[in-house]
């Protein structure tokens, strides 16, 4: 039986049709019965047409730039996990 979190997690896959047909359709029961996850599902596929319409929008070079340079920043502000190490080329 399927989980409602594995629902969520796989919802992207479901609406792209990347499944397997035995696990879509196990899913699909699911959703049929469960009053929690229908309603996920209606609001997921709509906000996947929405995103789906909106048309690219041409960002200006400076904009770009700045938003790199902020990203830059904060990833060098955050804590380094100590099972990561910064890779240093040998000579």
């Amino acid at each position: 039986m399927v989980e409602c979190k594995e629902i969520f997690d796989l919802l992207s896959d479901l609406i792209e049709h990347e499944l397997e047909h035995n696990q879509e359709d196990e899913i699909l029961a699911h959703l049929l019965e469960c009053e929690n996850c229908f309603p996920y599902l209606h609001t997921f596929r709509k906000t996947v047409c929405l995103c789906k319409s909106i048309a690219p929008v041409e960002v200006p070079q400076e904009v770009h730039q700045e938003f790199w340079q902020i990203i830059k920043v904060e990833i060098t502000s955050l804590p380094q996990s100590p099972g990561l190490k910064k890779s240093r080329k040998k000579s």
